[in-house]
């Protein structure tokens, strides 16, 4: 690998590298846990420790530090945004160079490579099945297999589809990643200074899911993040990390509604899909007379199994907030449809900002957000999965983010080459704008060209720095006859015409079906039913040429639809999103499916199918 071309560092690179290692506020977690997942007492960075232990250290300190953290992460950021080449091949020296001893790095001679070339010769694509191995066996417990580091915490996720798999997480792969967030964090706070005086809250999954075989915690990343966060970003959450470990789904998100309502200076709300801020605004209107009763009491009444979990809580009263829950509860009892904006603008009185997802199949989501809140600022979430973070959002009511060329080394597919057996693979400094491509990626955390399989386009760029924009997982791919339709072109398609004629459905996937037609399944009839089908078969035949190209050559047959058992639908969803009791704190619509016929195993109410648009007759599969 060449030298980058420049040699000097960027401004506070050495300042960094002179402060005490984890001690600035939200740089990394700190991983010295015991096998029960306790942090340890000997030798913690100060700003890790609770407050009442670093008397020395004062409030304002700790938040100075975790500001010229953010500021230092966003500038390095920034400094290398015209030659991200210099910067990316850095960091992949330095996984090569601390990994070459370990069992991958033997097996693919890290010791030998001496540039990028090199490493593509010498390390082959591989997806997340063809890791298993290597992962399964460091989950069992086995050192040295593709990190010299022992992990000290398991990331559970499913990806789109299947079991668990358990992603190690490092010392040194946690601050790749805290290098990306820091500087999300200073670029949402540039745009929203009103962000570090209030009270902001991020919905996160359970990050107490046991342990591996060998004793190392596990969960979801996101929970174990919370709870180790230092004082200086904690101090502005209103949610105790204990209620995102409640395993009662309706516990936990009346819990949350309670303690976020019980404050007045709340203005942002961050989750990683929107659905997690939808469920909490369920839960309101769902709980609307329960939740005036506890606004009376100041209390917060949870099943009998968690009751004892509120032991000595105590609330405001917010005379405003109760009249306006009460009287949203009376108008229900009297039968009424009342509107949900006007009574979250009373309970969040001064929201102004939702941070989470807007890209890939979140377009319905987000619409549905917007109909419980009324008009938001939406700021994207970072584009992340267990195995790291690949973007750093920088625009308020924008899609995508910079690619996060300081933490990660990062390559790319492009999309038509994917299924070849030998695909051109480009580094991130030789995108193009407007095309598409899958992501691979190489971490400190023993992902070597990892192939994500996260579908992505290059909407622009910040100097020589691509804008990344999540468009789709490949496995949310689906073809009946190459047409490759995504989840992505299904969801704006309903969104934009429940839209346009002012419809909407709790529930709705699409299915493809061996008769060569695709079946929308809907939780609900509508007395326009035949209109709205034939509006999302033309607006789908509109923003895919793929589809469009098969229709016109009859290889697929017109949209059909089945109204069906609005219960059995949401329980299909419900088992798909969540795999086990362990509330996941990204967990993702469900609005394309690849199990053919999938659609027969729910109750039929109503079945309608379009007249062929090619010879005005119906054409039966």
């Amino acid at each position: 690998m060449e030298s980058p071309a420049r040699a000097r560092r960027p401004a506070g690179a050495r300042q960094v590298a002179a402060l005490p290692r984890a001690g600035i506020a939200g740089a990394s977690i700190d991983p010295r846990f015991s096998a029960d997942g306790r942090r340890r007492r000997g030798g913690q960075p100060a700003a890790f420790m609770n407050d009442s232990r670093t008397p020395m250290l004062s409030k304002k300190l700790v938040e100075l530090a975790a500001n010229l953290s953010k500021r230092l992460s966003y500038g390095r950021l920034r400094y290398y945004q015209d030659d991200p080449r210099a910067i990316q091949e850095r960091i992949l020296r330095r996984i090569l160079k601390e990994n070459r001893d370990t069992t991958f790095g033997r097996e693919h001679r890290f010791a030998e490579i001496k540039s990028y070339e090199d490493y593509r010769a010498r390390v082959p694509i591989r997806t997340s099945a063809m890791y298993l191995d290597y992962l399964q066996r460091v989950y069992r417990g086995e050192r040295n297999v593709i990190t010299r580091e022992d992990p000290y915490y398991f990331a559970m996720t499913t990806g789109s589809t299947g079991d668990y798999k358990y992603i190690p997480i490092t010392v040194s792969s946690r601050k790749e990643v805290s290098r990306s967030i820091l500087a999300f964090m200073h670029l949402l706070e540039k745009s929203y200074p009103v962000i570090q005086r209030h009270s902001v809250q991020f919905l996160v999954g359970n990050g107490d899911g046991g342990h591996s075989p060998a004793g190392v915690p596990q969960g979801f990343v996101s929970g174990f993040n919370y709870k180790n966060l230092p004082k200086a970003i904690t101090r502005r959450f209103l949610i105790p990390y204990w209620v995102f470990t409640l395993s009662n789904p309706h516990d936990c998100y009346y819990a949350m509604a309670r303690f976020m309502i019980d404050a007045d200076d709340l203005v942002a709300i961050g989750a990683i899909s929107p659905l997690k801020i939808i469920n909490v605004a369920k839960s309101i209107l769902a709980n609307s007379g329960k939740l005036a009763a506890d606004l009376r009491q100041q209390s917060l009444s949870l099943s009998p199994e968690n009751q004892s979990r509120t032991h000595g809580l105590r609330f405001r009263l917010q005379p405003e907030k109760l009249a306006a829950l009460e009287d949203f509860s009376e108008r229900l009892r009297q039968g009424e449809d009342p509107c949900p904006v006007a009574l979250m603008g009373v309970l969040f009185n001064r929201l102004q900002i939702f941070v989470t997802w807007s890209g890939g199949n979140m377009s319905y989501s987000l619409m549905e957000l917007q109909r419980y809140f009324g008009k938001k600022d939406l700021y994207e979430m970072p584009f992340s999965a267990s195995e790291g973070t690949f973007s750093v959002p920088h625009q308020a009511n924008a899609k995508g983010g910079i690619a996060a060329i300081t933490g990660h080394f990062l390559e790319f597919i492009p999309e038509d080459q994917i299924d070849l057996d030998r695909p051109e693979v480009l580094p991130v400094w030789a995108l193009e704008q407007g095309k598409t491509y899958y992501q691979v990626v190489s971490t400190m955390g023993g992902m070597y060209r990892y192939n994500m399989e996260d579908l992505v386009l290059i909407s622009g760029f910040e100097g020589k720095v691509p804008v990344l924009e999540f468009l789709s997982k490949r496995a949310r791919q689906v073809s009946i006859n190459n047409e490759r339709i995504t989840e992505k072109d299904v969801t704006d398609v309903t969104s934009a015409v429940c839209s346009q004629l002012g419809v909407r459905f709790d529930h709705f996937i699409f299915f493809p079906t061996q008769e060569r037609f695709y079946r929308l399944v809907l939780d609900r009839d509508l007395p326009n039913m035949q209109e709205f089908l034939g509006e999302v078969e033309a607006e789908l035949r509109r923003i895919s040429m793929g589809y469009n190209w098969e229709r016109a050559g009859l290889s697929l047959l017109p949209l059909r639809a089945s109204v069906v058992d609005r219960d059995a639908l949401a329980a299909y969803v419900r088992s798909r999103q969540f795999k086990s009791n362990l509330l996941s704190g990204q967990f993702k619509p469900i609005h394309l499916s690849n199990v053919f016929n999938g659609d027969q195993e729910f109750p039929v109410v109503k079945e309608y199918k379009l007249e062929d648009a090619c010879n005005g007759q119906t054409i039966e599969a």
